[in-house]
């Protein structure tokens, strides 16, 4: 094997960016995108290894792994949905800040700068932070989309009948908490549940 210069192929990587595909100025679209892209890696995979003879237990120990890898990109995928939603929100409502609408958001003067050049407050407040905590989550969204002066009454995730959620709302939003934590599981444990990790399940999904 000829020798690797690790160091310049990182910095190769990272210097030689690529364009997001045209669906990135719709929130929706970029989702949807990229929802599709990691299931049909799935979907390609069982079709075309099907037409071939394999071993039953390698294949299904790969596509397990694949499995785990596509529900990450998924959630990565719904992740970014949500932080752009937020991006477009800050810019729209930017003007109304003095309410402190704005302030569910951490930004530090080296966050801004490195955000500087897309000239966008939207990105600079929203592109630092995590977006895989309903209750975090609800707080922005409440207090960004909320009338002046005011607390805001929307949640995203209804979590209770106090926050106007139906049945159906209370359960998918249990369902979303569990998938944050299992994409914890995948990305942290490489897909192992361990004893905290299923105690955290168990709690999430019978309240």
């Amino acid at each position: 094997m000829p020798p690797i210069d690790y160091k310049q192929e990182i910095l190769d990587t990272v210097l030689n960016s690529g364009d997001l595909p045209p669906e990135s100025s719709s929130p929706w679209e970029h989702y949807r995108r990229s929802a599709n892209d990691a299931w049909n890696l799935v979907v390609y995979m069982e079709r075309n290894v099907a037409r071939v003879n394999h071993y039953s237990k390698p294949f299904d120990r790969h596509m397990s792994r694949l499995h785990g890898m596509v529900l990450a990109n998924l959630v990565g995928a719904f992740e970014r949905f949500l932080k752009e939603l937020a991006v477009i929100c800050v810019n729209e409502l930017s003007e109304f800040s003095l309410d402190g609408r704005l302030d569910e958001f951490s930004l530090t003067a080296s966050i801004a700068a490195a955000h500087f050049n897309i000239g966008s407050v939207g990105n600079a407040l929203c592109e630092a932070d995590t977006w895989l905590n309903r209750e975090l989550i609800n707080k922005r969204f409440r207090k960004l989309l909320a009338d002046p002066f005011s607390d805001g009454r929307f949640y995203v995730f209804p979590m209770t009948r106090q926050h106007g959620g139906s049945n159906d709302d209370i359960s998918r939003s249990q369902l979303i908490s569990a998938i944050f934590q299992l994409r914890h599981t995948l990305v942290h444990n490489l897909g192992v549940v361990t004893e905290s990790d299923a105690i955290k399940l168990r709690r999430i999904l019978q309240r």
